[in-house]
This record gives C-alpha cells, sequence and structure tokens, in this order.
C-alpha cells in the first residue's frame, strides 16, 4: 500500500486485518524468554526484541500480549509489502485510526518496525505520551 493509497477504508481494512492474524497465531510453547523479558513490563522503556528472521521474536511478542495484557494492544506488522511507500509522517493517522476501531490501548506492539524509514521518531512520541512499546526487528538498524 503506497502512501497515495493509504485511504481510510484501505487503512482501516490492513489495521484489522493484521489484529486479527495475529490473534490467530500458532502461539507455540512458552518460549524461556517470556517471564524474563515480561517482568521489564514495568519498567518505562521501550523492550526491543532482536534476532534473525524466522526466529520467534513475534511468537514472543504474542504470548507476551496473551499472558500479561491480553486486549491491551495494538499490532503492527511493518514487514507486510502494503506498508510500502509509507511515510512517518502518517503514524497519526495510524494512531487515530487506531483509537477509532479498537478503543484506547495502553501497549503497542510493532513487528519489524525497521522497514519504515524514521520509525523512531513515532516510537519516541509514543513513549512520551506514556504508552509502552514492544518492537521487534531484524537487524542492526534498531
Amino acid at each position: 500500500m503506497s502512501e497515495n493509497n493509504l485511504s481510510s477504508s484501505n487503512l482501516r481494512f490492513l489495521l484489522s486485518e493484521q489484529l486479527e492474524r495475529f490473534n490467530r497465531m500458532d502461539r507455540g510453547y512458552p518460549r524461556e524468554a517470556l517471564d524474563r523479558v515480561g517482568s521489564h513490563l514495568k519498567s518505562p522503556h521501550v523492550i526491543v526484541i532482536t534476532g534473525l528472521r524466522r526466529s520467534g521474536k513475534s511468537t514472543l511478542q504474542a504470548q507476551l500480549a496473551q499472558t500479561f495484557f491480553p486486549n491491551d494492544y495494538y499490532y503492527l506488522n511493518f514487514d507486510d509489502e502494503r506498508w510500502t511507500g509509507f511515510e512517518t509522517a502518517s503514524f497519526s493517522r495510524i494512531h487515530e485510526t487506531l483509537i477509532e476501531l479498537f478503543g484506547e490501548k495502553h501497549y503497542f506492539l510493532l513487528d519489524e518496525v525497521q522497514n519504515i524509514p524514521r520509525w523512531e521518531l513515532f516510537v519516541r512520541r509514543l513513549y512520551d505520551e506514556g504508552h509502552k512499546l514492544i518492537i521487534t526487528g531484524s537487524n542492526a538498524s534498531l
């Protein structure tokens, strides 16, 4: 979805579809890191989960959500070609649309966020607003 095609209806569909897919995801066996990472949820800091592709980062993120804050999160997967051409300036529109669709939530789960240029600006703003962020990424740009 290029920035030009990021209509309200396309955005709503993409956000709803991604959350639905995330909620249906096979969470497998609890990861060894689940409790360790979960113990950091009370800290004010952003939690970053890094590793090789297909190593279970998204699964750990899903297990954290299910175990520690079910129904209190937004999920965005930026490893989706429909975000191609997305610009950082539209993060505000995404946040507004998430609230419109799902109500106010405290946690943001951002998957493969490094695929969006200047993503750290959005993360910083959400952090400054008091949201808890758990982000995953597969490369050194995180």
